[in-house]
């Protein structure tokens, strides 16, 4: 991070808002210093991110852990970008890629939680549904090795105006994946697959540097003639719980499972008749090995 005499040069030729995020809350959340930490560590279990406090002071100035960051003339910059107000809380976090949105994602929604549960109004009544899409086909890998990996998953199609990309800079590629969201939740989820058997080979090989061998059948299949194709899967469950302001997806599923995966509604699993296997062709065969632990040898 750049030092604080810096700090404002900085901001302007680096575009820090791409990777920094910033969060006017309520001083009702400041009150409660000791559960703010306790919400600070419990996020770091999602994304261990450096996140730094401080209260927007009377005089528009920062709080003292921020201020040793940024200068005075970033505060009043950033405080005038976002509208901060004297009594606001900001929290701030840095870090490579995504890593920074993660956590203080969780903790936007974690403060949304504790102020409605105190009777403070956050969330709007009103069904807000978008369409996200343009997502990066490809995001660098999370186990910090080179290269990148699928952000969607390798059978998504890329862009039709980033074909070009794909080859020299895959970094760069959209890819055909899209998502539908009500009010925050993703409710829905797709994308256009690759039907061309030699980009899906590329794709896997030399992008993603994987052994494509167990899915020749694919591109065997896809060599023969493929039309372009796609589709979404939708979060019924999850749909039904936003649409009758239930807490969890555990109150409007259908078929709600219980400990050890077991359905008390249909009694699943249970045995298969006999009559059943035979129909269906299939054969059980029990494990007949036996392990002889402790046996004197001698």
């Amino acid at each position: 991070m750049a030092s604080q005499r810096d700090t404002a040069s900085w901001l302007a030729e680096t575009n820090a808002f791409d990777w920094l995020l910033w969060m006017p809350l309520l001083l009702q959340i400041n009150r409660e210093i000791t559960r703010l930490k306790e919400l600070l560590e419990q996020v770091k279990q999602v994304a261990p991110q450096k996140v730094l406090t401080g209260k927007i002071h009377d005089d528009g100035l920062w709080g003292a852990g921020l201020a040793r960051v940024f200068d005075i003339p970033c505060q009043q910059r950033l405080g005038a970008e976002l509208g901060l107000t004297p009594g606001d809380l900001i929290l701030v976090a840095g870090g490579a890629e995504l890593k920074p949105h993660k956590i203080l994602g969780h903790l936007r929604v974690s403060f949304a939680n504790r102020l409605e549960g105190k009777g403070v109004p956050v969330r709007s009544s009103v069904l807000s549904f978008v369409w996200v899409d343009d997502f990066p086909l490809f995001l660098p890998r999370e186990d910090g090795e080179p290269g990148v990996e699928s952000a969607h998953h390798p059978f998504t199609a890329p862009h039709p105006e980033d074909l070009h990309l794909v080859k020299d800079a895959p970094e760069k590629v959209r890819g055909q994946h899209y998502d539908l969201v009500l009010n925050g939740n993703e409710i829905g989820g797709g994308s256009i697959r690759i039907h061309d058997s030699a980009l899906q080979r590329y794709v896997l090989t030399e992008v993603l540097k994987e052994d494509c061998s167990q899915l020749e059948h694919l591109l065997e299949a896809l060599d023969s003639g493929c039309p372009p194709h796609g589709g979404i899967a939708l979060g019924l469950d999850r749909l039904m719980a936003i649409m009758t302001g239930s807490d969890t997806i555990r109150d409007v599923i259908a078929f709600p499972k219980i400990t050890g995966g077991k359905d008390p509604l249909s009694s699943a699993p249970a045995p298969v008749n006999q009559s059943d296997l035979e129909y269906y062709h299939i054969a059980v065969r029990e494990d007949t090995t036996t392990t002889m632990a402790g046996s004197d040898s001698g």
